[in-house]
């Protein structure tokens, strides 16, 4: 319930049910919280260190700049892949346009701030695509340019349903479907679990060279306190912009 309530609230129009927004709930305040391992080079060079991970990635703030959504996000998952104890998780964009969703990683958080408050639509040049739906079993995107191979592109696997983790309680249940997006490279893989209405589930790396490694599962949503009509809605506080 609360989920469908999150989802509505996103979008002024009936939107297609595997359009972007339908699909990744980008409304301020909404958190994902994650727990995992990540494993990481020493900086001497001496070896790898290791650790369980917590990692909370929270929509800071969004809004609409024409046909398109921007939402600032902290600790985007794919962050894991250059995991540092010492690092705390890093502003960076989130962009939903028409059935498209892309991510935006900047120098520092100032950078993303700026790009969030000052957006323009020619910031998709530098972006990186994460989402061309509607999600199918054997798609193939991302790929720039065009190879004859899978390599340095997103490939989906439609999940069964019986071999699927449980949702959390406080992600909502029953809502559809869940992909598996792979992407393979000559120097490292990642993983995305999407759930379609919820967001990410599952997030794992691998570097094929110097060690780094990571992955997380989904252990609970955070979000706005749905209200009744007419009633005030509870926040929490948000970082200032």
């Amino acid at each position: 319930m609360i989920t469908l309530v999150l989802l509505m609230s996103l979008i002024p129009a009936v939107p297609s049910p595997d359009s972007c927004a339908v699909t990744v709930p980008l409304r301020p305040d909404w958190a994902w919280h994650y727990v995992g391992s990540a494993l990481w080079s020493k900086g001497d060079g001496t070896g790898t260190d290791s650790a369980t991970v917590s990692w909370t990635m929270t929509v800071v703030d969004a809004r609409d700049v024409g046909n398109t959504r921007v939402a600032l996000v902290r600790g985007f998952v794919d962050q894991l892949a250059r995991y540092r104890p010492s690092e705390p998780p890093r502003l960076s964009l989130l962009v939903c346009r028409g059935l498209q969703l892309f991510g935006l990683e900047f120098g520092g958080d100032a950078t993303a701030r700026s790009a969030y408050s000052g957006w323009s639509d020619s910031l998709l040049h530098q972006a990186e695509l994460l989402l061309d739906l509607p999600l199918h079993d054997g798609q193939l995107f991302g790929q720039s340019p065009s190879r004859a191979d899978a390599l340095y592109g997103w490939a989906v696997l439609a999940l069964r349903p019986e071999g699927l983790a449980p949702l959390p309680a406080s992600c909502g249940q029953n809502i559809g479907a869940r992909f598996e997006l792979s992407y393979r490279s000559l120097p490292d893989h990642a993983i995305i679990e999407w759930q379609p209405g919820l967001g990410i589930t599952r997030y794992a790396y691998g570097h094929h060279g110097t060690p780094a490694a990571a992955e997380v599962h989904l252990t609970g949503c955070e979000g706005p306190v749905p209200r009744a009509r007419g009633a005030s809605a509870p926040r929490r506080g948000r970082e200032p912009l």
